[in-house]
């Protein structure tokens, strides 16, 4: 075998384990879905909703923040670089201050979010606020609308997990 010959074979060798090792980390990269929440309630809901799904949930804000102060501290990491996620569950509709897509959009320009708050449809449905300030998440109504514009967004978000996140 020619010194070229073997030139061309180490380096068909070298490319096909760049194939390979590219395809792998894309296929594993794909394969774990994220969801990121920044309210305590958004949390919860998609938490029980995809459980068994493999799509991981994240909760942004320290665990032992309280709700009034989770505004102050997404204001504060602004600038900072989150990893990226598929998608971001909030009430930032309802409660400007929750917003926290633009950041999240600095590491997956392809961030879906989806506010439980306000249906993102024509005419959509939308929680009842009797004040700005109010929980108004513990309202029994408000929490089951809730529930159904996240059930409804995750089920077009991840068709393959339909028949799981309708059980839970």
């Amino acid at each position: 075998m020619s010194l070229k010959n073997l030139r061309a074979s180490v380096s068909r060798v070298a490319m096909l384990l760049l194939c390979c090792a590219c395809s792998t980390a894309f296929a594993a990269e794909e394969s774990a879905p994220s969801v990121a929440t920044v309210t305590p309630i958004a949390h919860s809901l998609t938490v029980d909703l995809l459980r068994g799904t493999g799509v991981q949930t994240t909760f942004l804000p320290p665990k032992r923040l309280p709700v009034n102060r989770i505004e102050n501290w997404l204001r504060k990491n602004r600038s900072k670089r989150f990893a990226a996620f598929d998608a971001l569950v909030s009430i930032s509709d309802a409660v400007p201050g929750l917003a926290f897509s633009h950041t999240l959009r600095q590491a997956n320009i392809r961030l879906v979010t989806v506010d439980i708050a306000y249906a993102r449809l024509p005419e959509g449905e939308k929680v009842v606020l009797h004040d700005p300030d109010e929980y108004f998440w513990l309202n029994t109504n408000n929490l089951l609308l809730m529930l159904g514009i996240l059930k409804r967004d995750l089920n077009r978000l991840w068709p393959e997990h339909r028949l799981l996140i309708n059980e839970n």
